[in-house]
């Protein structure tokens, strides 16, 4: 219990560091935090929203899949891109599966996924190929 504790204030620290990231409120029934890897699905690009007439680059975006061990269970994530020369970019992930006690006993029509989308910081659309995905259970560097 005072590992989940640490583990818990250790997200809680990592998500309030970083602005861009929305608080998260976690379920009393989460009985465990696991690290999760995932991998990069794909990549695409996002079109921002403005005022009618302004004109907007789009930037890049990757996709990245989870795959979970229950029904109920959830992932949080915090995030690092880094461009690189050539318009390579790389991204390191820190996530942690939100394990939820009635995942036990919940019964699965499939398998149960989740998907992030990631900015990349980059103008315009890029290749998969030239994005590399690195996953560490590391939340505070």
């Amino acid at each position: 219990m005072k590992t989940l504790a640490l583990a818990l204030t250790g997200l809680l620290f990592t998500m309030t560091a970083h602005a861009q990231t929305p608080s998260v409120q976690i379920e009393k029934t989460v009985t465990e935090l696991r690290p999760i890897a995932g991998e990069l699905i794909g990549t695409s690009m996002l079109f921002p929203n403005g005022p009618s007439g302004a004109i907007f680059e789009p930037m890049g975006t990757a996709t990245i899949g989870f795959k979970l061990s229950g029904c109920l269970n959830d992932v949080v994530l915090s995030s690092h891109t880094e461009v690189l020369p050539n318009r390579k970019v790389k991204v390191v992930i820190s996530a942690l599966e939100l394990i939820d006690s009635r995942s036990a006993t919940a019964l699965c029509v499939a398998v149960p996924t989740k998907v992030f989308s990631v900015p990349l910081y980059i103008m315009g659309g890029i290749d998969k190929k030239d994005v590399s995905v690195e996953f560490t259970s590391n939340l505070l560097n």
